[in-house]
C-alpha cells in the first residue's frame, strides 16, 4: 500500500488518451463515501456477483483521507453488524492525505482532480460507477468524460436534488425538494438537516447554484440508475433532461434459507410489531414513541433490532434485541414472532431494504405512506399504509389487528411477491458496463 501526495503531478488532461484494455479483462472503478448503510451494501452486492474477468477498484472518499481498494476476487469474509466489515474483502492499495478543507460549496478541488486523474490513468479504468459523491467533488465525472471513459451513476438518496439528502427542511419536515420560505438567515436555526462535516452554506440560499452544478455533472454521465419509480419521478421533476439516461433497477436481495415458524394469525395479545434498522429521527423515532404513549391499555408490544438513537430512549418503549447481521433477520423474526414489521420513516425512502427483508420473512408490514415504501406496498400488497398522524395510525393498527381476514389476505399477497436475487440484478449491471466499455 502506498501513500501518495501529488506535489508535482502534471495537471493537464490529454483528451486523446487511449486507455489500455485487453480482450478478457475489464477494470471498473466504484466511487462512494466512507460511510456504511444501504449504499455500501448495494455496491457490494454487485461486486461480489461480477464475472471473474472484472477487476474491481473502490475509491472511498472521506474528509481527511481518500482510500483506493481492490476487490479480492473469491474472498468471502463473514460480515458483521458493522457495515464496514465489507472492506475486509478488499485490499487497500493506495491512500491520500487530504489537505483541502472540504465543503460541498467547493465545486472543484485541485488535489481531488489529481487523485481522480491518477487512478483513471494508472489503473486503466474502463468504466466508472459512482454510488455516492458526498465528500467528493463532481470532478470525477468531468475528468472521466474528458478521458473518454463512460460513467454510470447509481442514485441512492436525494443528494443531487439537495445536500439535505433526506429532504428535511429547517423545521425537520419532509419538503420533497421544494424549499419552504426562508424565515431566518441564522446559519444554525435556518439550516436544513445536513451532515455538519460537509460544511454546508445555508441550503435554501445555495440550492439554485447546487442544482446548476448537478445539472452540469449529469451531462457527463452516460447512464443513471434509480431503484424505484418514485425516485425516477422525483428526479425527472427537477431534471427532465435526464429522462433518456435513466434506468430503474431494483436492489437485489438473497432470501435466507432459515426456516421460520410463523406467528399466530392475530389470535393473541399484545400485537407484536418488530421495527428493524437504524432508528433515529428520519426513521420515525418520535413517531414510534408517540404510538407507545397512546397505547395506555398495552395493546401493542414493540421490538427493535438494529441501532437505536440514544436521543429517543426507545429501549423504554419496547424490547431491544441488539444489532443484527444481514443474514440473521429471519432468525430474529423466528424468535420474536412479530405479527407485523413496522416501517415508520417520516421521509421518503428511495427503495427500503427493510421492506424486502420483511416480505422475505413472510411477515406483513405496517408502514407510513412515504416514497418508495408506499409505492411498493400499493403495487404489491403485503402491508397496510398508515396515516402520518400517530393518533390516527394507532387506531388503524388496533382496527387492523382485529381483522383476521385482511391479515390473511396480506400474507397471501406476500407469497406472490417476487424478490429478485443479487446475481440477477448484477446481470443487468454487466449489460450496462459492456454497453459503455469501448
Amino acid at each position: 500500500m502506498q501513500t501518495l501526495e501529488f506535489n508535482s503531478i502534471n495537471n493537464s488532461t490529454d483528451n486523446t488518451i487511449e486507455v489500455y484494455r485487453n480482450n478478457l479483462n475489464f477494470n471498473v472503478l466504484y466511487v462512494l463515501h466512507d460511510g456504511g448503510g444501504g449504499v455500501l451494501y448495494a455496491m457490494y452486492d454487485i461486486i461480489r456477483n461480477l464475472p471473474s474477468n472484472f477487476n474491481v477498484y473502490i475509491l472511498r472518499g472521506g474528509i481527511d483521507k481518500f482510500r483506493l481498494y481492490k476487490y479480492r476476487s473469491g474472498s468471502d469474509y463473514e460480515l458483521s453488524s458493522d457495515d464496514r466489515s465489507i472492506y475486509h474483502n478488499f485490499k487497500l492499495i493506495s491512500e491520500w492525505n487530504i489537505k483541502h478543507k472540504y465543503t460541498i460549496k467547493s465545486e472543484s478541488i485541485r488535489q481531488y482532480r489529481q487523485i481522480y486523474r491518477h487512478i483513471l490513468f494508472e489503473y486503466h479504468i474502463d468504466v466508472v460507477h459512482i454510488h455516492h459523491l458526498i465528500k467528493h467533488t463532481f470532478d470525477i465525472a468531468h475528468i472521466a468524460h474528458d478521458m473518454n471513459i463512460k460513467t454510470i451513476l447509481s442514485i441512492h438518496d436525494f443528494y443531487y436534488v439537495c445536500p439535505s439528502y433526506n429532504l428535511f427542511d429547517d423545521k425537520g419536515q419532509y419538503c420533497g425538494g421544494r424549499c419552504s420560505p426562508i424565515m431566518t438567515n441564522d446559519p444554525i436555526k435556518g439550516q436544513c438537516y445536513v451532515p455538519k462535516n460537509i460544511r454546508p452554506p445555508l441550503l435554501k440560499e445555495f440550492i439554485a447554484q447546487w442544482r446548476e452544478q448537478v445539472r452540469d455533472m449529469f451531462s457527463c454521465i452516460s447512464e443513471i440508475i434509480v431503484p424505484s419509480q418514485f425516485v425516477y419521478n422525483l428526479y425527472t421533476n427537477f431534471y427532465p433532461e435526464i429522462k433518456q439516461k435513466l434506468h430503474i433497477i431494483e436492489h437485489g436481495y438473497d432470501s435466507s434459507s432459515y426456516e421460520i415458524t410463523p406467528a399466530d394469525n392475530l389470535k393473541t395479545r399484545p400485537i407484536r410489531i418488530l421495527i428493524p434498522g437504524n432508528i433515529g429521527y428520519h426513521k420515525g423515532a418520535w413517531f414510534i414513541t408517540k404510538l407507545k404513549e397512546l397505547d395506555v391499555d398495552g395493546n401493542i408490544e414493540l421490538h427493535f433490532i438494529g441501532k437505536l438513537s440514544r436521543e429517543y430512549e426507545l429501549e423504554k418503549v419496547g424490547i431491544y434485541h441488539g444489532e443484527y447481521e444481514r443474514g440473521d433477520f429471519n432468525k430474529f423474526v423466528d424468535e420474536i414472532k412479530p405479527h407485523f414489521i413496522g416501517i415508520f420513516s417520516i421521509c421518503a425512502e428511495t427503495y427500503c431494504y427493510t421492506l424486502t427483508e420483511a416480505w422475505s420473512s413472510k411477515t406483513p408490514v405496517v408502514a407510513l405512506d412515504m416514497g418508495a415504501v408506499g409505492e411498493r406496498i400499493r403495487t404489491n400488497g403485503g402491508g397496510y399504509l398508515l396515516s402520518n398522524d400517530p393518533n390516527v395510525a394507532y387506531r388503524e393498527i388496533i382496527e387492523l389487528s382485529g381483522d383476521v381476514k385482511s391479515y390473511l389476505d396480506m400474507k397471501d399477497e406476500i407469497e406472490d411477491i417476487k424478490i429478485t436475487s443479487t446475481s440477477d440484478i448484477t446481470g443487468e449491471y454487466v449489460d450496462l458496463y459492456m454497453k459503455n466499455i469501448k
